[in-house]
């Protein structure tokens, strides 16, 4: 071995030693955790929302209108229930006016009015004294009528009272409503999410009073811890019917001096809401008629629903439709045209993860609709349909079999794409004042710019320049404050810079939650071809199988785009650990509260020894062996 090999290798094997050293050590916290949201809209940020509207096509009227009840009479009735006997009570003429009225007309024949109500004084004579004196009444007084007595008196027969009514009525007085009421429901889908993650905060083992030390944080979302379930939106819709009266039947029978009978009688007819048809995608029968309100209780319509394969043939009379269903089925053999088949959306859980991102992608078949081609081609040279048919056995008993039947057509689906990336943040508490560096501010600061233009030009020749002095804003970044908290709060996977503000703390508590986690959602509707074979196939009471049976499709060769948004998905809960974690200089790490601490380990001296007396060891064997050739 040469001099300058063996210093070399003797360089390694210290270098060994010298990496004993002491090299950093820290505090390695770490945390299992999950977080989770459900009833989120897949279409905007906010929960699952049911989209619900109806209206009311129909009259109403009395009370249900908030009127007084519409009232129909019919009939009369004459007559009062306090009619006066004639000559009784009230007054009667005065026979001493009338006698009054009568001597006051004779007397006005030769008087006046006056003259007649006051009268007039005697006429004496009265013989002179000459002729021995005396008076004699030559004409006596005539006494007057007097003022005029009252033309009425009271009717000494007292006032007698009796019931003249008379007749029938009778009527209805009435409040109701009816009509029809079409309506909707339906279900946006949902969103739930489940995001399983393990998470390690990293702690120096040495902090030193007002010296910053550097908290390190990561995160690993588990792919079996997480998923993304996505509801499928449902739909209702349908016309209920609502019939409600309240009627009250009256009638009076009058008879003369007998007085009156009265009678009512209630009827009410309160049918309430009624349900006529409805569509109903959460049934497998979804076209559903009768029950209540919204399709409550509804009956399915037998002959089409979610999942079944539903066979055209050629038309017979006994089959005008062509459709072998529960309502026309099939009984005369007749090619085959071809098939459909309608699937209701189901709900879908997956994801996979990279770079702690969850994606989801979900493609579902809605229509299969086929042609047959080798019906159309038994069709075309008029065979009676013998390589796919249905035969009756008995009653309702029947054979349904295919020979061969290869069809081809397209497939009509949806496909979504969800994307979740989490932002998972940590609050952590210490029972000591931290400080820790803001975040840059910019600010803007105004300087002066000198310009030169031109002042002086002719025919666009500047002859004369000039400066001006413009102001202008610049923007200029400046450290943030230093910020004195007890709480650290900062997103999985960054690390921040801090230092105690005097006595060294410890860790407290620890808190996870997702904040403004950006989902996104690209909905498009999908069309695919597809090619169906089926060979020896045998259906009977319900059982049966194909030989072969074979469903050969794309998957969103064609899609379009029809919805493509990202928002913040909000709901999630929140994950604490409340225990004490010591951080103090040689302190020891404390656990518990679900998650665990341990020390990041050193490298160990005699290791590093170690390997570098093999590094040795294998120089030396190479010079050997060069030496031996």
């Amino acid at each position: 071995m040469s001099r300058p090999v063996v210093l070399r290798t003797f360089v390694v094997a210290l270098m060994g030693l010298s990496a004993a050293a002491p090299a950093f050590a820290g505090l390695l916290i770490e945390d299992s955790v999950t977080l989770a949201t459900t009833g989120q809209s897949m279409w905007e940020s906010g929960p699952e929302s049911v989209f619900a509207r109806e209206t009311f096509l129909g009259t109403k009227w009395g009370t249900y209108a908030g009127d007084d009840p519409a009232r129909l009479e019919l009939g009369t009735i004459v007559g009062d229930e306090h009619t006066q006997v004639p000559l009784t009570g009230g007054t009667i003429p005065n026979p001493v006016r009338i006698a009054w009225d009568g001597a006051m007309a004779a007397c006005q024949v030769v008087s006046s009015y006056n003259t007649c109500v006051n009268g007039t004084s005697a006429v004496r004579a009265c013989a002179p004294s000459w002729l021995g004196g005396g008076c004699t009444t030559i004409v006596p007084a005539i006494p007057g009528l007097g003022n005029p007595p009252p033309a009425e008196i009271d009717n000494p027969v007292a006032a007698q009272f009796i019931d003249t009514r008379t007749g029938l009525q009778g009527g209805i007085e009435s409040s109701g409503e009816a009509g029809i009421i079409p309506w909707v429901e339906a279900s946006g889908g949902g969103i739930d999410v489940q995001l399983g993650f393990d998470a390690t905060i990293e702690i120096p083992d040495v902090i030193n009073v007002g010296e910053q030390f550097t908290l390190t944080s990561s995160i690993n979302v588990l792919a079996s811890e997480t998923s993304i379930t996505a509801t499928a939106p449902s739909f209702k819709a349908g016309v209920d019917g609502i019939f409600n009266t309240e009627n009250d039947l009256f009638g009076q029978a009058c008879i003369v001096t007998q007085g009156c009978a009265v009678g009512e009688v209630p009827i009410d007819v309160k049918a309430g809401r009624f349900g006529i048809v409805s569509i109903d995608t959460s049934e497998d029968n979804f076209l559903r008629v009768g029950g209540g309100a919204k399709g409550v209780n509804s009956l399915g319509v037998p002959g089409i629903g979610f999942d079944t394969e539903y066979v055209f043939y050629v038309p017979t009379p006994e089959n005008p439709d062509g459709v072998d269903d529960e309502t026309t089925p099939k009984k005369v053999p007749s090619p085959r045209l071809g098939d459909f088949m309608i699937s209701n959306p189901q709900d879908l859980t997956g994801g996979v993860v990279s770079n702690n991102q969850v994606d989801f992608t979900t493609n579902q078949q809605l229509l299969s609709l086929n042609a047959s081609i080798t019906g159309l081609g038994e069709l075309a040279i008029g065979s009676p349909g013998v390589l796919s048919n249905k035969v009756e056995i008995a009653g309702p008993v029947s054979l349904q079999y295919t020979f061969l039947d290869i069809a081809a057509g397209p497939r009509i689906g949806m496909q979504q794409d969800f994307s979740l990336d989490p932002n998972a943040r940590v609050k952590l508490e210490f029972d000591k004042p931290v400080i820790l560096q803001g975040p840059p501010q910019v600010t803007y600061v105004t300087i002066p710019v000198q310009t030169q233009v031109c002042i002086s030009q002719y025919f666009g020749i500047c002859f004369q320049y000039g400066t001006v002095t413009k102001y202008v804003s610049v923007p200029q970044t400046v450290p943030g404050q230093e910020i004195t908290t007890n709480i650290v709060d900062m997103a999985l996977g960054d690390s921040v810079n801090l230092r105690f503000a005097g006595e060294i703390g410890n860790l407290i508590g620890r808190e996870y939650y997702i904040e403004d986690a950006q989902f996104s959602n690209r909905t498009g509707a999908t069309i695919d071809p597809g090619l169906k074979v089926q060979v020896g196939c045998i259906t009977a009471l319900g059982l049966g199988g194909c030989l072969y049976n074979e469903d050969f499709k794309t998957e969103g060769l064609i899609n379009i785009n029809v919805f493509d948004e990202t928002w913040a998905l909000g709901g999630f809960n929140k994950v604490a650990f409340l225990d004490t974690i010591l951080t103090n200089p040689g302190g020891t790490p404390g656990s518990g509260g679900g998650g665990s601490t341990t020390a990041v380990p050193e490298p160990h001296p005699l290791l590093l020894l170690g390997t570098g007396l093999l590094l040795l060891t294998w120089r030396m064997r190479r010079r050997d062996l060069r030496s031996s050739r």
